[in-house]
């Protein structure tokens, strides 16, 4: 009787103590609540930099909707189809570029363009239109966007004149270029799917079709790999979120969103007791955290990283 006592003040004890350690690394701030939900679904929210909007989009990705972080009327700025996947702000959060598709003028060939979209809905197609483009990115000063067209063939459209570096990725590599000087980076083989940089450009990571998150130092040329995951965001230059999605093979029978260091280190489970599978998380500098759920709906926390 003695030992089973014994035994249990220990669980007691180290259960306390897991907690206490839980509540160091991560505080929450604002608990998970909903932020928009409509007659159809919204999908793959992303949140601006400074925190203060969220644009997603609608049903298959089509369109590009708004929304004031602490609530308010969802705005549709744009409706081309595929115009809310992966999707991205600009860091001083004015602006989101993305690629499009639309049909030509014969209705029957599908074109596609790189276009960016103010906070109001004037658009700028900045490719012009081609037959197929690659998702754009920022330049490293946020000054121009590039994007590939075809294998390794990068165009860009100069907002203000600036620094000409940027790095892009497509499914099989990272093309970092500095001042005109092209260096392919694969840290990792496989498929990308995926690939996030941390605000200073010190780090990348990068989800692989099969294999998780990795994260790969491109100062000191270390990768880390974190086992799982998929579709990563970072909150700052050493943590960030994802998801980890499971599944039947068919269909998704349940999702959480995990809070990790660089490094590999677990931090939280932010979605651990959520009723429905979490996906597609993207956070913003100061800890806020959107995702949507499976029925398509936009929820909303923020955290404090201890």
């Amino acid at each position: 009787m003695k030992n089973t006592n014994r035994i249990a003040v220990i669980l007691f004890f180290s259960l306390f103590v897991s907690i206490e350690i839980y509540s160091q690394q991560i505080q929450i701030i604002e608990k998970i609540n909903l932020l928009a939900a409509g007659d159809f679904e919204y999908n793959m929210p992303k949140i601006s930099p400074d925190g203060k909007k969220v644009a997603f989009g609608g049903q298959n990705n089509a369109g590009i909707f708004l929304i004031d972080y602490f609530g308010g009327e969802v705005k549709q700025i744009t409706n081309y189809a595929a115009a809310g996947w992966n999707m991205k702000w600009a860091e001083n959060s004015d602006a989101i570029i993305t690629r499009v598709n639309f049909w030509a003028q014969d209705f029957t060939t599908k074109k596609s363009a790189v276009m960016m979209f103010d906070l109001e809905g004037k658009e700028q197609n900045l490719s012009g239109t081609l037959d197929d483009v690659g998702m754009p990115f920022w330049s490293v000063d946020g000054n121009s966007v590039w994007w590939e067209e075809g294998v390794s063939n990068f165009k860009s459209y100069t907002i203000k004149i600036g620094e000409q570096s940027f790095k892009v990725s497509n499914n099989k590599n990272i093309v970092e270029v500095v001042d005109g000087a092209p260096v392919i980076l694969k840290p990792i083989e496989g498929e990308y799917l995926f690939v996030e940089w941390t605000p200073d450009n010190s780090k990348a990571a990068i989800s692989v079709a099969g294999k998780g998150i990795f994260v790969y130092d491109a100062k000191t040329k270390t990768t880390y790999d974190f086992g799982s995951g998929e579709y990563p965001s970072w909150i700052n230059n050493e943590q960030l979120v994802f998801m980890v999605v499971k599944d039947d093979g068919h269909e998704i029978t349940d999702s959480d969103i995990y809070c990790y260091n660089f490094d590999g280190k677990f931090l939280a489970d932010l979605t651990y007791g959520f009723d429905q599978p979490a996906l597609y998380p993207w956070a913003s500098r100061d800890g806020k955290v959107v995702f949507q759920s499976i029925s398509g709906k936009i929820y909303k926390m923020q955290i404090q990283i201890m």
